[in-house]
């Protein structure tokens, strides 16, 4: 009788836990390299921790002219000649525990 009650707490100890923000989620990524108008550009967010697959979406800001944000958290186009300067770009990674973390890149443009 009571192997139930102990195995019904750690259900629901562990439910919570998950619940309440074990969200291990964490950026490795720390800069975006220059980029420079007319070159192609492939570069990769790298973020660890928490359960794969992830997906990435811009959330605010902007990204420079010609550049798109792939779903897994690549930066693919070529920069166009009307995008140099400075783009702040607010990236949020998902997991798929449904965990995610935002952060704020300034992508610099020449």
């Amino acid at each position: 009788m009571k192997k139930v009650p102990v195995l019904l707490s750690l259900v629901l100890l562990l439910c919570a836990a998950s619940a309440f923000g074990d969200c291990l989620l964490t950026n490795v990524t720390e800069v975006v390299p220059l980029l420079h108008v007319g070159e192609n550009v492939h570069f990769d967010f790298e973020f660890v921790g928490g359960t794969e697959p992830y997906h990435f979406a811009l959330v605010d800001g902007e990204l420079p002219p010609g550049v798109n944000l792939t779903g897994s958290g690549g930066l693919r186009g070529k920069v166009k000649a009307a995008g140099t300067g400075s783009f702040d770009a607010f990236i949020q990674v998902t997991d798929a525990a449904n965990c995610s973390l935002t952060v704020a890149y300034n992508i610099q443009v020449e």
